[in-house]
């Protein structure tokens, strides 16, 4: 006696199997099931239905209800249904005598920017499960052994029954297995977390599979199987047979519930295919992690993906942004300004009839008292709203060393670093100090309105209240200054 054929499952339609084999399958959608589509809305038709005038249809993953074709969706003449969405698409329909689905993936450089995390599917999981399940439930009767003719052979599972029957139409032999909530486990290999391990999937089948081939062994089996247990689902096989063994085809599985962390089921309860041997992904629809390929656009390329770039269309990886307004150094056109405010008399820096003076009198509102700041290499530049020139030192060999503004060269008369400040404590209020560039001398203020520098005064003991700066953007002074 020969040991029991491979077991499989097609959806194909069932007779009563006493003596009649499988019917040949009927395709519902061109292209088929499984396809990947160029682009959204790319249509696909519904065939093979031309005599149903009235045919549902759903593309949100929920299943259509007939209701004498009072539904919500019906389709046309054209017969066709734009597929709707970038990824994974699941297309229902439903007509008087029946329904069908078809799932496909739509791939298009539209749809690239996605960057959404990848969940695998535990669809091929369940896959594996039910090939082994049936191979081991077989074995369970008639000792793994093919009948020697016709028959009949019933046997218990861990709880529930299968019966087994096998008859003859004409030249070909048609074996059926019935599952009565026929419960049985199975260990299969399940990867999660990046190893993958031997796990326990207890499976509850009720159902029929059915095998229909010649007398050597070639033919098909089909069936539809409902499952319980560890998953909830339903499993269809789309196998050929060469041989009295698998030779070809698909199952699908489709679940609703797994016993997987970090997997979910095919969107709305998709039944999804694979191919035999490997059980892969039919036609690539199946979510893949892809390392270094999920990149979210980046229109200017420094790095910084646009939906958090402040300037998208021009490359700073430094993302400087002085005035805090959201957009980037490198592309704002109307940065905002800066109020700077000295610690001693809470003065602020103004535009004076001559000179640059201090006023205890800060107003963020007067123009002469906003300054435009400005990233100039390691230093700063800063350019008054009041007369658009730019503070800049003033002084020879001799002095007198004081502040002024004049037209901007960009020199380093015109350069400022702003340096922390620290001498005689910090102070979050005024945490900086203002060191030109061309000479070493720091701004410095007295309760008079005179703003000037001394040559290397920037370390004077005894004064340095007069030279701690805070500068504002926009003149708030309940907002953090900036930074040095």
């Amino acid at each position: 006696m020969r040991r029991w054929l491979t077991p499989l499952v097609l959806p194909f339609a069932i007779s009563s199997c006493t003596g009649e084999g499988l019917s040949a399958q009927v395709q519902h959608f061109d292209p088929p099931s499984s396809t990947i589509l160029p682009a959204q809305g790319s249509l696909v038709r519904v065939i093979n239905l031309d005599d149903e005038p009235t045919i549902c249809y759903t593309t949100d993953g929920n299943t259509p209800m007939w209701n004498g074709g009072q539904c919500a969706n019906t389709l046309d003449a054209s017969r066709q249904i734009a597929v709707p969405n970038c990824g994974f698409n699941v297309v229902r329909v439903a007509w008087s005598s029946g329904s069908d689905e078809a799932t496909y993936k739509v791939e298009s450089e539209a749809c690239s920017s996605s960057c959404a995390p990848v969940v695998p599917w535990p669809n091929q999981e369940l896959v594996t499960a039910i090939a082994k399940w049936t191979d081991e439930i077989k074995c369970t009767l008639n000792n793994c052994q093919n009948p020697g003719g016709p028959g009949n052979w019933s046997g218990m599972c861990d709880s529930g029954r299968v019966d087994w029957n096998v008859s003859l139409n004409g030249l070909r032999a048609i074996s059926a297995f019935t599952y009565d909530a026929c419960a049985h486990a199975v260990t299969i290999d399940v990867e999660e977390n990046g190893v993958k391990m031997p796990r326990k999937i207890n499976l509850v089948v009720t159902g029929k599979l059915v095998q229909d081939t010649d007398f050597n062994g070639n033919g098909n089996e089909g069936g539809t199987v409902t499952i319980s247990g560890d998953f909830t689902g339903s499993a269809t096989s789309r196998i050929a047979l060469a041989n009295k063994q698998r030779a070809g085809g698909s199952f699908d599985a489709a679940c609703t519930a797994d016993p997987f962390a970090g997997k979910e089921c095919a969107p709305g309860g998709a039944a999804i295919a694979y191919d035999f041997p490997n059980w892969s992904c039919r036609g690539g629809i199946c979510p893949v992690a892809k390392a270094g390929t999920c990149k979210p656009p980046d229109v200017d390329t420094d790095g910084i993906p646009d939906a958090s770039d402040n300037c998208p269309k021009i490359g700073n990886t430094d993302q400087a942004d002085l005035d805090r307004d959201g957009v980037g150094d490198a592309c704002d056109t109307d940065p905002a300004f800066v109020v700077m405010r000295f610690k001693v008399g809470n003065r602020c820096l103004t535009l004076g009839n001559k000179a640059v003076e201090s006023t205890s009198t800060c107003e963020p509102a007067d123009a002469k008292q906003q300054w435009r700041m400005a990233v100039d290499g390691t230093a700063f530049g800063f350019r008054n709203l009041g007369n658009n020139e730019c503070l800049s030192q003033s002084g020879g060999l001799i002095g007198p060393w004081t502040v002024i503004t004049a037209p901007c060269d960009g020199s380093d008369k015109q350069r400022w670093k702003l340096e922390a400040y620290t001498q005689g404590g910090s102070d979050p209020k005024f945490p900086l100090r203002m060191h030109n560039v061309a000479d070493n001398f720091c701004i410095y203020t007295d309760l008079t309105g005179l703003v000037y520098g001394t040559v290397a005064n920037c370390g004077l003991a005894g004064t340095e209240s007069n030279r701690k700066v805070g500068l504002y953007y926009g003149g708030a002074f309940d907002r953090p200054p900036h930074q040095p």
